[in-house]
């Protein structure tokens, strides 16, 4: 995405993406036509739970997906060590393909962009609250690879033989949704022709145990946006559409629907409950609708995230009302939580394929259980015991997460939408850049990027964030919240006047609060359900350190936690980018935040040897990126040019597609960055020694001597190469880092670049 590239793909960014597949795994049926049947009966799969004890909780009840075995799913070598997650996902995302058609060749080059909150919790919870009882237990270690959020993507890429681009994000409930949106914006920019979008999630203690805590959780089946409704069922479920550029595909290719717009903002108001006022989900439904090009007239139908929550259920029809005008009493809004329960990171997705086969059927989805609306949802129309038929040719999915994550999703059958041609693509810039690091915070960062910096210690320095309005904020929020501030004061992006608007977060890490998680267990496994307490949980989901900056900071753009295991804080900042290049931000704090974690310390003891202990440290970085035109008409300062930011993939475990790709990228790095000084994790490493060779660096500056080593690292070495450029030592620096069957690149120059890229 440098030089001449912005503009000779720019077909590819108007490109119509459309749904050809789709698959799913929930507690009422899997598979398009029995999922379509059991919607249309009105199933509710929500029942006793039977996949662990809940004789101490306050409920006993969830939507489980029944008589699952996940060992009949699980490829033989990954049986031991993959999860309940890993398998819905996978049964899931092969009934997608084959609904779709696709080819061998198809598939080879197929993206997987996954939405999830737990991946592999159920496994593991009982062995993180053993670690806490026996420090010296060994035993699970090994289970804990399969705990970071992005081992359902590597099993699903696995499994179908897929080698392209490779994501896991996740915003707590609108994960998938968020999956989606950025898998078509990787078909628009060309990094692919097809993508298998969704989510999964299975139910697991950890959950059902903090939304016990929060008492958010309903011991009957839910009733939303009835009079008397309690609260949300927790479910569990996978779900992937397929989508593609229209004009890859065969002609008599079967198109289910047209993906039209996406809305994707943050309600920088609290980290569990919604902005009352509707003013976030009324936000993102407005600007799916625009990125559609389509009027409130045009919606036949909304599915409502409808969770059942008091909070929720008025905050979102008031939102709804405010949108549709006077079609609100014409348009039907149900919500499928009330038959499949909240699914979490699955439930976007799950919602969208209800929707499409909803309208691909004719029919709208009941709401069980309504029997008195409530003045506050007065808009919604009795739907139930079973669907009603009516077709309609535009509908909203809405997806609302902790920390206020909301996203909407707008389809619409073929040749409905109306999106506007598509703009240039904004060259990218950085005007800030913030740390807390050991040894100091970002004013450190340029005596760290020398070659003969010295070692420093493992334990980020204190942070100067205001106590009041940092109280509730864990060490895992504190960290990413300072380094966020240091970006944005750098950069001088207040925000007063609504400064912030189109400001939002891409926040990088593969453990999170680990040991914190390990002890709430722990405590809840020890001394019962019950003791469970609620200030603690939120802060668990993964998204709550993207949460806890976007709050903290008023930043009301895009807002998600990104894994990519060792890559994860480099793949933040090119996540980041990609919003950008695709127009739903002008501004986004980027990086990427790994805290001390000792259960972390003795997984990666057994396979890396005692010595990790030694080089293992914590800390936080972030870079303010923004559009070149935003950027100047506010007069920052830029401090250097994005000049590439990308992914590339491979098939997993094929060594000569490995060095094919590989080599296609260093030549690609030749010619934007000769001479470039190359910032790496570790300066040993295989891909490392190839960089330096075809760039010709001068030097290789390896992060982990200077500042330990963690999955922030990449976000680390990126905040380093701006201050090397800013300071004048290289004109020019790559950062590289390579995971399984993946390899990140950011490539940065000085600001002069601009107009020789």
């Amino acid at each position: 995405m440098g030089g001449d590239a912005r503009e000779t793909n720019a077909d590819r960014r108007g490109a119509i993406v459309v749904v050809t597949g789709l698959g799913v795994v929930t507690s009422i049926a899997s598979g398009r036509g029995d999922f379509a049947r059991a919607l249309r009966e009105g199933r509710s799969g929500v029942g006793p739970l039977t996949l662990f004890d809940v004789s101490d909780q306050k409920t006993s009840i969830a939507a489980e997906v029944p008589h699952f075995v996940p060992s009949s799913v699980l490829p033989s070598a990954r049986r031991s060590a993959g999860s309940r997650s890993d398998a819905l996902a996978i049964a899931a995302a092969d009934q997608a393909v084959r609904d779709a058609g696709l080819s061998a060749a198809q598939v080879r080059r197929l993206g997987v962009f996954v939405g999830t909150t737990t991946a592999g919790m159920l496994e593991n919870e009982a062995h993180l609250a053993e670690m806490v009882a026996d420090p010296t237990a060994t035993a699970p270690l090994r289970t804990l690879l399969s705990h970071p959020l992005c081992a359902p993507a590597d099993r699903i890429a696995e499994a179908l033989g897929a080698g392209g681009p490779r994501r896991t994000v996740c915003s707590a409930c609108s994960s998938s949704a968020h999956a989606i949106a950025l898998a078509a914006d990787a078909i628009r920019r060309g990094d692919c022709d097809v993508a298998i979008a969704g989510g999964t999630d299975a139910l697991c203690r950890l959950t059902y145990t903090g939304f016990n805590a929060l008492g958010a959780l309903d011991g009957a089946p839910c009733r939303p946006f009835d009079a008397s409704r309690r609260g949300l069922n927790l479910g569990e479920a996978a779900a992937f559409v397929v989508l593609a550029r229209r004009g890859a595909l065969a002609g008599d290719a079967k198109v289910i629907a047209e993906l039209a717009g996406v809305g994707s903002v943050s309600e920088a108001h609290h980290i569990t409950n919604p902005l009352a006022t509707g003013e976030g989900a009324r936000q993102v439904m407005e600007l799916a609708l625009a990125d559609a090009g389509l009027g409130p007239e045009a919606i036949g139908y909304v599915s409502a995230h409808g969770t059942g929550t008091p909070l929720n259920d008025p905050m979102e029809c008031r939102a709804i009302a405010a949108v549709l005008g006077a079609g609100a009493s014409t348009t039907w809004v149900s919500s499928t939580k009330s038959q499949l329960g909240h699914t979490l990171g699955a439930a976007g997705v799950v919602e969208v394929v209800a929707s499409l086969l909803a309208m691909e059927g004719g029919f709208v989805p009941p709401t069980l259980r309504l029997a008195t609306v409530d003045e506050a949802c007065a808009l919604v129309r009795h739907v139930g015991p079973s669907a009603v038929e009516a077709r309609f040719d535009a509908f909203l999915s809405n997806s609302f997460g902790f920390g206020g994550a909301d996203v909407s999703l707008c389809f619409a059958r073929p040749g409905i939408a109306k999106r506007a041609p598509a703009s240039a693509r904004p060259r990218i810039v950085v005007t800030g850049v913030g740390a807390r690091l050991p040894g100091g915070g970002g004013e450190a960062l340029v005596a760290m990027g020398s070659p003969d910096a010295p070692p420093l210690g493992t334990t980020a320095s204190a942070d100067a964030l205001d106590p009041a309005r940092a109280r509730r904020l864990d060490r895992f929020a504190r960290l990413p919240t300072d380094a966020a501030a240091q970006a944005l004061a750098e950069g001088g992006l207040s925000a007063e006047g609504g400064a912030r608007a189109r400001t939002g977060a891409s926040l990088g890490t593969t453990w999170g609060s680990l040991d914190a998680s390990a002890a709430f267990m722990w405590r809840a496994m020890q001394q019962g359900a019950k003791k469970a307490m609620p200030a603690d949980f939120p802060n668990l989901v993964l998204s709550s350190g993207a949460g806890h900056v976007s709050i903290y900071h008023q930043l009301r753009g895009p807002a998600w936690t990104v894994s990519a295991f060792d890559a994860s804080g480099l793949a933040a900042v090119a996540h980041a980018a990609e919003e950008i290049d695709a127009g739903r931000a002008d501004a986004m704090v980027a990086g990427g935040v790994e805290t001390t974690n000792d259960i972390v310390l003795r997984v990666l003891e057994i396979f890396h040897g005692a010595g990790v202990r030694r080089a293992r440290s914590e800390g936080a970085a972030a870079v303010l990126l923004e559009g070149e035109p935003a950027a100047r008409a506010r007069g920052a300062r830029v401090l250097a040019e994005v000049l590439l930011f990308a992914q590339r993939t491979w098939l997993l475990g094929d060594e000569e597609d490995r060095a094919r790709v590989l080599a296609g990228l260093l030549a690609e790095l030749e010619g934007v960055s000769k001479g470039a000084r190359l910032f790496v994790a570790r300066a040993e490493d295989d891909l490392t020694t190839q960089a330096a060779a075809a760039l010709g660096a001068e030097q290789v500056i390896a992060i982990e001597p200077r500042v330990g080593s963690h999955e922030a690292g990449g976000a680390v070495a990126v905040a380093m190469a701006v201050r090397a450029i800013e300071s004048g030592a290289v004109a020019r620096a790559v950062v590289v880092q390579e995971i399984a069957g993946a390899c990140w690149v950011v490539a940065l120059g000085a600001p002069a670049s601009a107009a020789s890229g």
